[in-house]
């Protein structure tokens, strides 16, 4: 049973590994306007929480058509309002 235990969290542990990878960003590649996915990977937090930050405002957002987006920029400017 033990053996089966630690075989399932290696993989877990590989998967989400794998999947962080992917969604890594390249500091030099960080476009300006980020997508609500993007946006929690920049912040470090879910896609739930950075849509409940714009649904109280914290931060604009840019909407074209359908597509919201936010400015890298304004993310900054809350990170910094945000520090105590």
């Amino acid at each position: 049973m033990e053996q089966l235990l630690n075989t399932i969290a290696e993989d877990v542990a590989r998967r989400i590994l794998a999947w962080l990878d992917k969604r890594a960003f390249n500091p030099a590649q960080v476009p300006a306007l980020l997508n609500v996915d993007e946006a929690a990977i920049y912040l470090g937090r879910s896609e739930y929480s950075v849509r409940h930050l714009m649904s109280e405002r914290a931060f604009p957002v840019v909407k074209v058509g359908n597509r919201v987006q936010i400015h890298r920029a304004d993310l900054d400017k809350w990170i910094e309002q945000n520090k105590y």
